[in-house]
């Protein structure tokens, strides 16, 4: 059935349902990786494996999330974005149960790469739904800033979860509770969110889709391996060769071929470039930060994981507080303030951190990490809102697909980074430098953000695409 390309179906009659059912699928994909963090030790003690092993429990995810993400935004785009999400939330689920019910670690790695594989196709169909669902700018740009609530949420009170949940019942309910909730996600969807639109678009270049695969993947890879083994080992070199090649050979598939997985009007808009840029610079600070002060905490503070979980508590606060108030603020203004400010607070947490020494160590400590919250609920809105309003109607799992490959990107390459600079993470010294290096980087992000991106609200009929597609209900 044809439908006008801005009358969606559903949209006015339970925008609210597409909202949360989108948060809590989002916020999934990010428990997962916070989760795992604090259950790795656990699972190695049942399991074996060595460290090794454990560390492709969360590097298995972390590949196949960011290398499948810009052929799940146009997977989005093409089929609609209910059908995807139910796709992608099925995944996940799978993914989860598989992990759950491993006897043997390398089952684990199995079930992390599919639940990863999930996450990639969740992630650009929620946000997509979710613009869908609310034609009306301003409450779009307040209903984007909500969804982004959970995935900022869920990386700071992610290791208290899984700490409260492996203490409870040991490892396998980390699992059983992403499985659980992932059914609940798609029970929900099926029930009471309306049919989708689906646009009569060419799929994409197989050989564009498999050249960027097969970039982001080695890339993520290279970047994994090259923090925890050495910049010059042999594997290394060669997956990082791989992946210069088949970047370029994507980056010229994409110029030249007449079904780009990119296509030239999503970059129309200037802010789609910026945010992905930005996205980078964020999670290169944000994760590294969180994996140099877990390290610290534990190795030179004397914490248990539980303890160190506990730690981090501030920073979902600071995220929730500021995610709340982002999305009028955002609607009023435009992102370019909110998003600004939000990288400053993410150089400013670095910063005040170093500080964290002596009888007031554990309450800087505490405050930093509130700033660091802060900047995620200011940041993380902005970046999805700046997505939202600036690519083609037709393309947004596309343009949120790039935003997320960009931040998935950023952490590997802030981890493994900054991860080398600190050692064992008992050297204070060098501790302070890679935050410092962190900081810089979110200076940079804060710059680059006041000079590229527009301020002001979007207006109804702003952005628009060259040519709407032809749009179906599905």
């Amino acid at each position: 059935m044809a439908a006008e390309p801005m009358t969606l179906p559903g949209s006015v009659r339970a925008p609210h349902w597409s909202l949360l059912a989108a948060s809590i699928a989002l916020s999934l994909t990010i428990l997962n990786t916070a989760m795992m963090n604090i259950a790795l030790p656990t699972i190695g003690d049942a399991l074996g494996g060595g460290t090794a092993g454990l560390q492709w429990c969360a590097n298995g995810y972390a590949i196949a999330f960011a290398s499948l993400l810009l052929p799940a935004g146009a997977l989005a785009d093409g089929l609609g974005a209910r059908r995807v999400l139910l796709l992608g939330t099925t995944i996940f689920a799978a993914g989860a149960a598989v992990a759950a019910a491993a006897p043997v670690l390398v089952v684990v790695i199995l079930g992390q790469v599919v639940a990863g594989a999930g996450a990639a196709v969740i992630t650009p169909s929620a946000i997509a739904l979710v613009r869908e669902a609310y034609p009306n700018p301003s409450e779009r740009t307040r209903a984007v800033a909500l969804t982004s609530i959970g995935m900022a949420l869920g990386f700071g009170i992610g290791p208290v979860i899984g700490g409260v949940l492996i203490n409870a019942s040991g490892w396998r309910a980390v699992f059983t509770v992403n499985l659980l909730a992932s059914l609940v996600v798609v029970g929900m969807v099926r029930i009471h969110v309306p049919p989708s639109v689906r646009r009569a678009v060419r799929a994409p270049d197989a050989a564009g889709v498999l050249a960027g695969v097969v970039a982001l993947a080695t890339l993520t890879f290279a970047l994994i391996e090259g923090g925890n083994t050495g910049w010059t080992e042999p594997l290394v070199v060669a997956a990082g060769s791989v992946a210069v090649a088949s970047g370029i050979v994507f980056v010229r598939l994409q110029r030249t071929g007449d079904r780009p997985l990119l296509p030239r009007r999503l970059f129309a808009a200037r802010e789609v470039s910026v945010v992905a840029a930005l996205g980078l610079l964020f999670n290169f600070t944000a994760y590294a930060q969180m994996f140099i002060l877990s390290l610290f905490f534990q190795r030179e503070w004397g914490y248990s994981p539980l303890e160190t979980a506990f730690m981090f508590l501030p920073a979902p606060f600071g995220t929730l507080v500021a995610a709340l108030l982002v999305g009028r603020w955002a609607a009023r203004v435009g992102p370019r303030a909110p998003l600004t400010i939000g990288m400053l607070a993410n150089a400013a947490a670095p910063i005040v951190l170093i500080f964290a020494d002596g009888d007031m160590q554990i309450v800087i400590a505490l405050f930093g990490l509130l700033i660091a919250g802060v900047a995620g609920g200011l940041a993380v809105p902005g970046l999805n809102i700046v997505v939202a309003i600036s690519s083609p109607p037709d393309l947004m799992g596309v343009g949120t697909a790039v935003l997320n490959a960009s931040r998935q990107v950023g952490g590997v390459l802030g981890i493994a980074i900054l991860g080398a600079l600190i050692g064992d993470g008992t050297q204070v010294g060098s501790v302070h430098g890679a935050l410092v290096v962190g900081a810089a980087a979110s200076v940079a992000a804060a710059l680059v953000a006041m000079a590229f991106v527009r301020a002001g609200p979007a207006r109804e009929g702003e952005i628009v695409s060259a040519r709407e597609p032809e749009l179906e209900t599905v």
